[in-house]
């Protein structure tokens, strides 16, 4: 049975023998973080739903919160979209780098078995097509800049594929990424899901609710990516795994009409 998935269903976490040394990124403040008034995300498994625990919910301290976009979160579709917290990660003329707080949605990286990378994966359609239409209307899709992000060798943690240099709206960390050029503390990294996300199949591992998470750089095999685990460090997992959640990033260009 793959590795990965037979954690998965067993329930048994990996432990990860890599650490990681990387020059903290702080970021000028330029408003306070102010907690969203999303339902807190509690439960701790996605076989119940419905049965959560009063897990405390705090965002990321030091760091800027904002909204932006709509997108399914607490599983009652009777009452519309609810809007989407993002952290802001980097300020830069005018732009700002994004990251979901929340895991909003469970997608496999790629829907077979076998060797694929970043410019091949099914998520990267998918975030750039149906994500990206879903959760912003025509005007907030006008904000976000598409870029060119780089996937080869640099960006990863092993030398395992090599994906081409990519021009996306919507994109997931590379490990370099989310360990280095953007690190700012392991909290950061430690993600929730959304009542939604556990719904469409996320697990959440330990007893705080945490879940793993998709980068979008190779893994140790050619058929694997490089994933982030429930406590911020970082491992692989098969990529048809049905169980992990999506945190996407975006480019915004804040000089746009929609942020007045």
């Amino acid at each position: 049975m793959k590795k990965a998935v037979a954690l998965m269903l067993t329930g048994l976490l990996l432990s990860s023998s890599f650490s990681v040394s990387a020059e903290l990124f702080t970021l000028s403040p330029e408003a306070t973080a102010v907690p969203g008034q999303l339902t807190p995300i509690e439960a701790v498994s996605a076989e119940d739903t419905g049965d959560v625990l009063d897990l405390p919910d705090e965002p990321v301290a030091g760091l800027e919160l904002m909204t932006f976009g709509h997108y399914e979160q607490d599983n009652d579709l009777s009452d519309g979209a609810e809007p989407i917290e993002w952290y802001v990660l980097k300020r830069k003329t005018g732009s700002a780098l994004l990251l979901s707080r929340y895991a909003l949605d469970c997608r496999q990286y790629n829907t077979s078995y076998g060797f694929c990378v970043w410019d091949q994966a099914a998520i990267r359609k998918w975030l750039n097509a149906d994500f990206k239409t879903t959760a912003f209307t025509k005007e907030e899709r006008a904000a976000i800049k598409q870029v060119t992000l780089r996937n080869g060798h640099s960006q990863t943690y092993w030398s395992v594929g090599d994906s081409k240099k990519t021009h996306d709206s919507v994109f997931l960390f590379s490990y370099k990424e989310a360990y280095e050029t953007y690190f700012i503390s392991t909290e950061l990294l430690r993600c929730r899901p959304t009542a939604y996300a556990l719904a469409q199949g996320v697990l959440t591992h330990g007893s705080e609710g945490y879940c793993w998470w998709w980068c979008r750089s190779p893994g140790h095999r050619r058929f694997e990516a490089t994933i982030v685990l429930d406590d911020g460090d970082f491992e692989y997992s098969d990529v048809d795994n049905t169980s992990l959640g999506v945190r996407p990033l975006i480019w915004v260009d804040l000089t746009n009409k929609v942020f007045k």
